[in-house]
């Protein structure tokens, strides 16, 4: 594609390509000829209700983490095509204007994106590898294959070689990934290895209230009720909602919420 650029001191055209961006200055009889310099690829997932229902929103964290930029960096409002997404934004780098790309649906999509307008070296290979083995994981997990969903899990978690810091995107992420997995351990009946879990997540991303939650209910089934009620009063002050949470209680009794909830054996008077 031919763009004829404005005239300064001479004649000057630019050739636009599909991966570089080339200007040649014409001055004096003379030709100058360089690579302009490239802007960062901005990759936005849309958040719409449609798109969120199709994924969107674990994909946007995906993507934060691949990128190592901020969650509200990757997201955007509604971009049309209801029904074909999720739907992503993609300026700036190898994309010569902005363009929509329809059909983002899980990793394989994510990367082929990637792959095909950032620069290899913009994006990160193990955050890619790791979220393919999440969605097989969360696959099999809805089939009722808990043991293989649990594998792919820590494959995912495996996945991530490289030191991650805390409170950063890739931290997000991989938080995520950790409750997800001490979830699992939790509906297996594992809730040791569900609470090493969850002081991991903790460790990754200290306000966020999901993490307490999570260790709340593995000390709960644990019978550590004196810390199974600290950790939810922790994950209260982060998010006063956390309050519509429930843990299992093996006698329904019209009694104080925290007795209902985290001390189910103690014999209290009916309020």
């Amino acid at each position: 594609q031919l763009v004829l650029a404005q005239r300064a001191a001479g004649s000057s055209m630019a050739f636009l390509s599909h991966r570089v961006v080339v200007c040649v200055q014409e001055t004096a009889g003379e030709s100058d000829v360089a690579i302009a310099p490239q802007r960062p690829s901005q990759f936005r997932l849309c958040q719409g209700v449609t798109c969120s229902h199709d994924g969107s929103t674990s994909l946007s964290v995906a993507l934060a983490a691949a990128l190592d930029r901020p969650l509200d960096e990757v997201r955007c409002g509604c971009l049309g095509d209801c029904g074909m997404g999720p739907n992503a934004l993609v300026a700036g780098g190898l994309a010569v204007r902005p363009l929509k790309v329809n059909g983002v649906r899980g990793a394989p999509q994510l990367r082929d994106m990637l792959a095909e307008y950032a620069e290899p070296q913009q994006f990160s290979l193990e955050v890619l590898e790791s979220f393919d083995h999440q969605e097989r994981a969360d696959t099999l997990r809805s089939k009722g294959k808990r043991d293989k969903a649990e594998e792919e899990y820590s494959q995912a978690v495996a996945a991530l070689q490289s030191p991650v810091e805390s409170e950063t995107p890739r931290a997000k992420y991989l938080q995520r990934l950790l409750l997800k997995r001490a979830r699992l351990r939790e509906e297996t009946g594992n809730p040791e290895t569900s609470l090493q879990d969850a002081n991991k997540a903790i460790d990754l991303w200290p306000s966020e209230a999901r993490a307490w939650i999570c260790k709340s209910r593995a000390h709960h089934l644990l019978e550590e009720f004196d810390l199974a009620e600290q950790a939810f009063k922790m994950a209260n002050r982060l998010n006063p909602q956390t309050r519509k949470e429930r843990m299992p209680a093996k006698k329904k009794q019209k009694v104080p919420f925290w007795v209902r909830v985290l001390r189910p054996n103690q014999k209290v008077s009916s309020v």
